[in-house]
């Protein structure tokens, strides 16, 4: 395994424009069959059944169903939610790059 650091994709403004990002890239990145297993963890500092209504997550998961990735929906630590602060969403999924 090789790790090369982070990179900025984009610079949305905003938490809907941002979800919607984020979701966007995972889904793009299910499309193009870059996962190295099937699968991704989405995690919210909040209340699980809010995760459902964040902008873009829908979307992410019709393209996970359609290609077979499993999205495990998680509750984020105490300690992220209160460093991070409230409502805030994670994405985690392993590729090559």
């Amino acid at each position: 395994m090789e790790h090369t650091g982070s990179s900025v994709t984009r610079t949305p403004r905003g938490f809907d424009q941002c979800t919607e990002a984020l979701f966007e890239l995972a889904a793009d990145r299910i499309r193009a069959g870059e996962l190295l297993v099937p699968m991704m963890v989405v995690s919210i500092a909040g209340r699980l059944e809010d995760l459902a209504k964040t902008p873009g997550f829908a979307a992410l998961e019709q393209a996970a169903e359609e290609k077979g990735v499993k999205v495990y929906r998680s509750v984020m630590s105490l300690s992220g939610g209160i460093n991070l602060g409230p409502g805030t969403v994670a994405l985690a999924l392993a590729t090559r790059d």
